[in-house]
């Protein structure tokens, strides 16, 4: 009987056996498509994985440009200022300083660059330069035209923030030359309007405001020069006399406009200009 039972039970073991040995081939193709299936899956999501890298690394670049810029437009606004002309156009606009009422200054950024205030400007000789010192303090002219800004403002721009000073000259025959200095500053009405400072020249006018540092201002009517004689009145004009002096912008436009560093001939044109320093 038992003998039977391990017989039976072999018998049993080698059909499930063979059973199962023809099912194998079936399903190794299936097995096979699966893995196939999966590697492409894989494959297709390396892919995927390497595009999404490539767009991640494209948007970080795009965000850093954009950042760059950003940075760029507020270094740009912290420029663009109300206390002067940066970023005004060449035309009238308003200035706000602190402690002072607004007024209006001609902004000049054609005629070299951008940027600069306009405080003195000759032309064509209608705006009468002989003027007393309550005129001078205060400024007269056309800020169109001719015009000088006025001592008082000059003073209080001047001092709001450090300015480099620009003077622009052309002579008869349309020949034209340029004096920089890189720090201007202009002392209140207590010390006459000194010039307290020049900075460093540069340009092809000669240096003729060297002659004029530490100079207080003068009218006919307030003598500060350093001469035995009233400068302001022999020149009809208000200055920054010395004894007398080696330019005079402010002289008569016909007899007295001269920069001699430069040349003895009259000048035709003289714009002078302050902007503030790149700090």
């Amino acid at each position: 009987m038992f003998k039977n039972l391990i017989a039976l039970s072999f018998l049993l073991l080698s059909a499930l056996y063979v059973v199962n040995c023809e099912r194998l081939p079936k399903t190794y193709p299936s097995l096979e498509r699966q893995v196939a299936s999966l590697q492409s899956e894989l494959e297709n999501k390396d892919e995927l994985i390497a595009m999404l890298r490539i767009k991640t690394i494209s948007e970080q670049e795009r965000i850093e440009e954009l950042e760059k810029k950003l940075s760029e437009l507020r270094q740009s606004s912290n420029k663009c200022q109300t206390s002067s002309c940066l970023c005004k156009s060449t035309e009238l606009h308003e200035l706000k300083l602190p402690g002072a009422a607004p007024f209006q200054v001609s902004c000049d950024s054609s005629l070299v660059d951008p940027g600069w205030t306009v405080i003195l400007r000759r032309i064509d000789g209608k705006v009468d330069f002989n003027r007393n010192w309550r005129e001078y303090q205060q400024g007269f002219g056309d800020l169109r035209g001719e015009f000088f800004i006025g001592l008082d403002k000059l003073n209080q721009i001047t001092n709001s923030q450090p300015h480099e000073l620009y003077i622009y000259l052309r002579n008869s025959n349309n020949e034209t030359r340029f004096a920089r200095y890189d720090h201007f500053l202009i002392a209140d009405d207590n010390d006459s309007f000194r010039i307290k400072s020049l900075g460093t020249y540069s340009g092809d006018a000669g240096d003729a405001m060297a002659a004029h540092l530490n100079m207080q201002f003068s009218t006919h009517d307030l003598d500060n020069d350093n001469s035995n004689r009233n400068c302001a009145d022999e020149n009809s004009s208000g200055w920054w006399f010395n004894n007398c002096y080696q330019c005079n912008l402010n002289g008569p436009y016909n007899s007295g406009f001269y920069w001699y560093k430069w040349q003895r001939n009259l000048l035709k044109f003289a714009q002078v200009m302050i902007r503030p320093k790149d700090q």
